[in-house]
């Protein structure tokens, strides 16, 4: 099979394959096989981003509060953001998050083919088809780790607890242009997964995420700066531009059908049309969690609740307590730089110095006072509530 790779079979080899090319036994009954342009692939992208907005929108509220963004203090009533008031961001979600990818890491995986066609095949060929997997998530990991990222079961279990959703990515062998192949087993980020489903699964499925030049230079060898082609040496960086795709990259789609593979960046085609090999859709997609897709008369959002993700139970109440905490540290710091109250005949007397900071002779009048003002206090309430 050929995936990511430049090197394949033409679209005549793959009509052939699957019976859709011109027949010179029998008339044609199907047209054959035409790909879809990148305009068609870009507006279907588009459709379906626009339809799961509120679930990318959870999947980045999800995401700060693993990332632990600092806690915003709002007015309970107006909603009005609090400012120069101390501020609280509880540890305990990303704590959490932690500990459920770590257990999803150490569980031990277990690939097991069945032999249950006795007498048809050997049982040989089922162990066979065992360690052929075995040793493609292997070798899957080590190429991972030579792209400085994570193993593929690292990925997936951040995925499936922080982000929720659809877990997926894409899976093929990729042809070197030396004829050996390599495991591509690639984990994608579930908030840039765009599909269509079709009567039987997956229609087409397609990731979009940002890349410099540069990157798309050595992969594709695509100049978009000036439209030429031809790879560039390996090591070169370009000075034309940041080395940072989160913050200068190019909206990159890497889009797949039953057929072929094409890349579009930038209204350009990187990639042409090519068969990647697979009998389907080489895409994998899993929902999260056993809730499906519903539909409800009073609600239009429900998408948002998708494979909700570890935090599903805990968004609002974690909410609450990260302000009562940062009420609770308010008032405690409070108490290192207590309010003074000076009382006087004419009431201008007032303290030169910082009477916290240096220790001060303070000289006053018969009737005159000094005086802290007295500290708020929780409500008694609190600590039953915590």
């Amino acid at each position: 099979m050929n995936g990511n790779g430049r090197n394949g079979s033409t679209l005549q080899d793959v009509q052939a394959m699957y019976g859709m090319g011109p027949s010179l036994d029998a008339p044609t009954t199907a047209p054959p096989y035409a790909p879809p342009s990148k305009n068609d692939i870009l507006d279907m992208c588009q459709q379906h981003y626009d339809d799961v907005v509120p679930l990318r929108l959870r999947m980045e509220g999800d995401y700060n509060r693993y990332r632990l963004t600092s806690h915003v203090n709002r007015d309970n009533v107006t909603g009005e953001v609090l400012k120069n008031y101390a501020v609280y961001t509880s540890p305990r979600w990303r704590t959490f998050a932690d500990k459920l990818i770590s257990w999803q890491n150490l569980a031990k995986l277990l690939i097991r083919v069945p032999h249950v066609e006795a007498g048809q095949h050997e049982e040989k060929a089922d162990n066979h088809k065992e360690r052929f997997a075995i040793g493609s998530f292997r070798a899957a990991d080590d190429r991972l780790r030579r792209l400085q990222q994570p193993s593929l079961r690292s990925q997936q279990s951040f995925y499936a607890t922080v982000r929720g959703g659809y877990i997926g990515g894409r899976a093929l062998l990729v042809n070197r242009p030396d004829d050996s192949c390599y495991a591509d087993i690639t984990a994608w980020d579930p908030m840039h997964i765009h599909w269509g489903l079709g009567q039987d699964g997956l229609a087409w499925g397609a990731y979009r995420v940002k890349k410099t030049r540069q990157q798309i230079r050595d992969e594709y060898g695509y100049d978009l700066l000036d439209g030429r082609t031809g790879f560039s040496f390996p090591f070169f960086r370009s000075k034309r531009g940041s080395t940072d795709a989160e913050r200068e990259g190019l909206w990159v789609v890497d889009w797949y059908d039953g057929i072929v593979n094409t890349v579009v960046a930038d209204n350009k085609t990187l990639k042409e049309p090519t068969p990647h090999g697979s009998p389907r859709v080489p895409v994998y997609l899993s929902l999260v969690g056993a809730q499906p897709v519903l539909q409800s008369e009073n609600a239009s959002n429900l998408v948002a609740e998708t494979g909700e993700s570890s935090f599903a139970g805990t968004r609002e109440i974690g909410d609450k307590i990260n302000s009562i905490m940062s009420i609770f540290l308010e008032i405690v710091e409070r108490a290192r730089r207590q309010t003074i109250i000076t009382e006087s005949r004419e009431g201008k007397k007032g303290l030169t110095g910082d009477p916290y900071k240096d220790a001060t002779t303070i000289p006053i009048a018969t009737g005159d006072k000094i005086y802290t003002l007295e500290l708020q206090k929780m409500a008694v309430e609190t600590m039953a509530f915590m």
